[in-house]
């Protein structure tokens, strides 16, 4: 049966506690378990069953089910806590396993959610969209366009001017740069830092281009950049692209810096 909820639970736990009975026969959720499960009849047990299944209900916010399979498992798990901790109740058992089950459904809520702006994910994200087997990779790449504050927002003059005046004419005409695998190439390898860490010289400034370490002077801290290739499966070479950056709440492409360099 689905989605017998709390209230039915306990208007029948209530209605035992109501009912003449012997002690052996009343459920007390919150005496020590061992005494709640391991003296109790088989009739008993569905109850406690019941009981547990509609606390958890309760707990995790969702539809909960009292068939047989549902009974058994629940009854599985209360025998085996109740083994270790014979003397905590089963509404303290019941309780730490609710919480548990609510971690887990948090983590997954935020595994599911939309990844950070700016964050790794987000740019693993945004790489895949070029994977697509219908990737308008003309369209993606003219979406990372940096405007001339983009520019000036990550670099200092006088490189930030010869970026701007460069990039004016390279992202003029898509042929100039359109990112896009290679045929056969359907996975990516992807580097995720900071230019914090590359102006400090962090070991993951050797992921990147050489010609970085030129333009460090230049650079300013507070922006993720990212460095990521397109490879066949298997390989580690492939075609590669640089100066993924995620400035102004957008990600925009300004490659190979130092090319700028007067």
């Amino acid at each position: 049966m689905k989605g017998i909820g709390k209230a039915a639970v306990l208007a029948a736990v209530s209605g035992l506690l109501a009912a003449p009975a012997t002690a052996e026969e009343r459920f007390r959720p919150t005496e020590p378990c061992s005494q709640a499960l391991g003296q109790a009849s088989a009739e008993m047990r569905v109850l406690v069953a019941g009981w547990v299944l509609g606390f958890m209900e309760a707990g995790l916010k969702q539809g909960a089910s009292l068939g047989a399979a549902e009974r058994d498992k629940a009854l599985e798990t209360m025998d085996s806590l109740c083994a270790a901790y014979p003397d905590r109740s089963l509404i303290d058992i019941t309780a730490a396993v609710v919480t548990l089950a609510q971690r887990d459904q948090q983590a997954e809520a935020e595994a599911a959610a939309d990844p950070a702006p700016g964050s790794e994910a987000d740019a693993r994200a945004l790489v895949a969209a070029f994977l697509a087997p219908d990737a308008d990779a003309v369209a993606l790449t003219r979406a990372l366009r940096p405007t001339e504050a983009d520019i000036r927002a990550v670099y200092t003059d006088p490189l930030a001017t010869s970026m701007a005046a460069v990039y004016a004419q390279v992202w003029a005409d898509p042929k100039n740069l359109t990112v896009a695998p290679k045929p056969g190439q359907s996975e990516m390898l992807l580097w995720w830092t900071t230019t914090d860490k590359l102006i400090a010289g962090d070991p993951v400034l050797g992921k990147f281009p050489g010609g970085y370490k030129d333009v460090l002077a230049f650079m300013r801290p507070g922006f993720p950049i990212v460095r990521f290739k397109f490879v066949k499966p298997g390989e580690t070479t492939g075609y590669a692209f640089d100066g993924l950056v995620f400035v102004n709440d957008r990600w925009v492409l300004m490659p190979k810096p130092w090319r700028m360099l007067q």
